[in-house]
């Protein structure tokens, strides 16, 4: 099994390789760059988390919870 995976560590680096030098179209660029981001990635898409106000101030970020102000109806005038 290890002479299989050097090979493919091989064929992976020879590949990025002829990729910086621009030895690949556009279309098979866009390709190769996605395959590697979701292989990087993993299965999962990363997306933002929200802080919460209790992690806040433990990194000294002071939070205030202000009332909501009162809606005031629009005129026409």
């Amino acid at each position: 099994m290890m002479p299989r995976l050097k090979a493919e560590e091989q064929l992976t680096r020879i590949e990025a390789t002829a990729l910086a030098m621009g030895h690949y179209d556009k279309g098979t660029v866009r390709t190769k760059m996605r395959t590697l981001r979701d292989a990087a990635t993993g299965d999962r898409r990363r997306r933002s988390v929200k802080a919460t106000p209790a992690q806040l101030g433990m990194v000294g970020i002071g939070v205030r919870m202000l009332a909501a102000p009162e809606k005031r109806p629009l005129s026409d005038v």
